[in-house]
């Protein structure tokens, strides 16, 4: 048993750092692993732990990136170390790969819609990060596993890493730090990014961020009004249009244009 992996992985899923766990299941014959051997690949090609070395961990080691890079859910592979591997042992290894890639939500601001969004997101299964300028947000009484990082918002959201399942959410308290954190969000590749606001907010928005060079594809990809019209009105009821739309997007399904 590899324990000081397991809790190198407890730590790492703890800081929000996607990997998969790459586990033999099964081993016959003549090969370099046994059942039983694991090991955790991370999206910048660190390891930890091992499969057994050769072609075979070298082979699982690239399957298992591009897993996380696909977001594709988990597999099992068959490899003969002859045939698929061209390693001489003559044996055959079954590997599992279980991506740990939950979804993600950045959102940038931390007033009152955010604080209504972050705990239904939470509980939707999204973990959560707050992001903002203001140290004040960060003594909000936020719920266990959202995580407030303060600063400004360039420099927040540039150094952000960002995962094969993230999405972002733009509500901060003023139109020309909503339109900063677009654009510095819209340069990474987020699944969706939303920015709070009315129709006529979001046709200025999008006008805005072509004139700082973001391409036409990435502001054309941008939700904006935010949200399943359903007519909320208040934080509360923002919130679930909100978290209702980011659910619709995890499951796959395509979002309506607003009328």
């Amino acid at each position: 048993m590899q324990f000081g992996l397991f809790a190198k992985l407890v730590e790492d899923a703890r800081e929000n750092k996607d990997f998969v766990l790459v586990t033999c299941v099964d081993a016959h014959g003549s090969t370099p692993a046994r059942t039983g051997f694991r090991m955790a690949v991370y999206a910048d090609g660190t390891q930890h732990g091992t499969v057994g070395g050769g072609n075979l961990e070298h082979t699982a080691h690239q399957l298992a990136r591009e897993l996380l890079k696909s977001g594709q859910p988990a597999f099992t592979r068959t490899f003969s170390m002859e045939k698929d591997l061209n390693m001489s042992c003559g044996g055959q290894v079954q590997l599992f790969f279980e991506p740990y890639s939950p979804w993600r939500l950045t959102i940038a601001g931390g007033g009152h819609v955010a604080q209504a969004v972050a705990p239904l997101a939470l509980s939707a299964g999204f973990l959560v990060e707050i992001l903002d300028d203001r140290p004040e947000v960060a003594d909000f009484p936020w719920p266990a596993g959202v995580r407030v990082h303060i600063g400004e918002f360039p420099a927040l959201c540039t150094g952000l890493t960002v995962g094969a399942r993230h999405c972002a959410l733009v509500m901060t308290y003023q139109h020309a730090r909503d339109a900063e954190a677009a654009a510095c969000l819209l340069r990474h590749d987020f699944t969706y990014v939303g920015v709070i606001g009315s129709r006529k907010k979001a046709l200025g928005m999008k006008r805005q961020l072509l004139e700082t060079g973001i391409s036409a594809d990435r502001v054309e990809g941008l939700r904006t009004p935010v949200g399943i019209p359903i007519g909320a009105q208040t934080p509360a009821e923002i919130a679930v249009s909100v978290v209702a739309e980011l659910i619709a997007v995890r499951a796959g399904l395509p979002l309506q244009p607003w009328m």
